[in-house]
């Protein structure tokens, strides 16, 4: 998804992966693109409704925030929502795949773009939180969405690995998908699958995407 050329500089060109094929866009572009997802993605959350935004904007906040998995009844007694109703809507999000996942105990443990597992994505929050991104995309997300959800300016230091070598990587990046490479030599990479998500039929997205 993105390839960063500069130790200490702004991305200016980015590397999108789609498929087999790869090719640049400015940065500028690729900024755009994101701000428009919201509106591409009306059909896949017209299901949800106001109740169901609810429970899914704080369990991405409030994971971060608590730094351990929300049991169902820490939304029902913030929210004021009936219990049972709040385990069908967990059920219901975590089901339509991107927005939350569940541990045994059926806590949510993980909801785009933050986990509280333990992963070799490790972030830092300038507000002080320390949790762990599911996926290398999910650091590139995570200032992105926490600060359009919190409503301020976020950066996240993110310390993660190259998949082939293992080689630490750091990385600042802010709410405004401004970054900076903080490891000297390192070029990284983050590219997405392609997967058919129409005929994607996995119960969970984190161990199969």
């Amino acid at each position: 998804m993105g390839s960063i050329r500069d130790v200490g500089l702004m991305i200016e060109q980015i590397l999108i992966g789609r498929g087999n094929s790869i090719r640049e866009m400015p940065r500028l572009e690729w900024e755009r693109e994101l701000r428009q997802t919201p509106e591409r993605a009306e059909d896949r959350l017209a299901f949800m409704s106001e109740d169901h935004h609810r429970v899914r904007r704080m369990a991405v906040t409030d994971l971060a925030r608590r730094g351990r998995p929300l049991p169902p009844d820490y939304f029902a007694k913030q929210l004021n929502l009936d219990p049972v109703r709040v385990v069908e809507i967990l059920d219901e999000l975590e089901r339509k795949l991107f927005f939350l996942v569940r541990n045994g105990e059926g806590a949510v443990s993980w909801a785009y773009p933050v986990t509280v597992d333990c992963t070799p994505h490790k972030l830092t929050f300038s507000t002080g939180e320390r949790l762990h991104g599911a996926l290398a995309e999910d650091v590139v997300a995570t200032p992105f969405v926490q600060g359009r959800l919190r409503n301020e300016k976020l950066r996240v230091r993110a310390t993660t690995q190259c998949a082939v070598t293992r080689r630490e990587i750091r990385l600042e990046i802010d709410s405004d998908m401004k970054c900076r490479v903080l490891t000297a030599g390192a070029d990284p990479y983050v590219f997405e699958p392609h997967i058919d998500w129409l005929s994607f039929s996995a119960p969970s997205i984190i161990h199969d995407y």
